[in-house]
C-alpha cells in the first residue's frame, strides 16, 4: 500500500491546473480539494485507528479524475482518478478516488448513475465488490459531503447545492441524503461528538 507524501500530493493537485477547465476555475477547485483534506484530517485526529496524515492526503486527491470528467462529461471521475493514481503507484489514494462517490449500503448500478458511462459504473461496482468498505473510505466520502469550496458545511446545505447544480433524480437524491445522514451519525458515534462541532460548522442542534 503506497501514498505520496503531503508535499507530493500538493504537487499532483497543483498540476491539475494544466487542464483547461480546472485552469479556469483553479482557485474554486483547489479550495474544495483542500477543504476535503482538512475535514478528513480533523476527523481522523480524533480516532486512534485512523492516521490523520493519510486522511489528509487521500482527501486532497479524491477528485483527481476531474481532469478527465470535466473534458468529457461521459467519463466518471472516480474511475478515471482511480486508474490515473494506480498508474502512478498510489493505490491508497486511488482507492479514495474510486470510492468517494458511493455509499457502502447502496446498490451501485448504471441506473442510479445515468449521467455517466454505463461501463464505468459497472467497472466501479465490480472493483468495490472485491474489497469491503473501511473507515478511510467512509471518512473521505463524509469529508467530501461536508466541504463546500473554502468552508465546511452541513449535509443539508451540500444536498441543496447538489440539487440545483446537477441533474439528479429526486428519488435518488433523497435516498443518498438519507445515506449521508447515516454516514454522519456513524462518525458522530465514533468521535463521541457532533462532527459539525468538530469542524466548526454552524448548525441547529436536534
Amino acid at each position: 500500500m503506497t501514498l505520496p507524501t503531503r508535499e507530493e500530493a500538493h504537487k499532483i493537485v497543483m498540476g491539475m491546473g494544466d487542464f483547461p477547465y480546472i485552469k479556469r476555475h483553479y482557485m474554486q477547485c483547489f479550495a474544495h480539494y483542500l477543504r476535503v483534506a482538512k475535514n478528513a484530517e480533523a476527523i481522523a485526529k480524533t480516532l486512534a485507528h485512523l492516521d490523520s496524515e493519510k486522511a489528509y492526503i487521500i482527501g486532497l486527491l479524491h477528485d483527481y479524475g476531474k481532469i478527465d470528467e470535466l473534458q468529457d462529461k461521459n467519463i466518471f471521475h472516480g474511475l478515471s482518478g482511480y486508474k490515473r493514481l494506480m498508474t502512478m503507484g498510489y493505490d491508497e489514494a486511488a482507492r479514495a478516488a474510486l470510492v468517494h462517490s458511493f455509499f457502502e449500503k447502496e446498490t451501485i448500478t448504471p441506473e442510479r448513475y445515468q449521467s455517466y458511462n454505463r461501463n464505468d459504473i459497472i467497472e466501479c461496482a465490480n472493483l468495490l465488490a472485491k474489497t469491503p468498505f473501511d473507515d478511510y473510505d467512509r471518512l473521505v466520502h463524509l469529508a467530501d459531503l461536508l466541504a463546500m469550496s473554502t468552508q465546511s458545511t452541513t449535509i443539508e446545505a451540500r444536498f441543496e447545492y447538489l440539487a440545483v447544480t446537477y441533474d439528479i433524480d429526486d428519488e435518488l437524491l433523497q435516498d443518498k441524503y438519507a445515506l449521508a445522514c447515516d454516514l454522519k451519525e456513524y462518525f458522530d458515534n465514533l468521535c463521541g461528538c457532533n462532527v459539525y462541532d468538530l469542524l466548526n460548522v454552524a448548525h441547529h442542534s436536534s
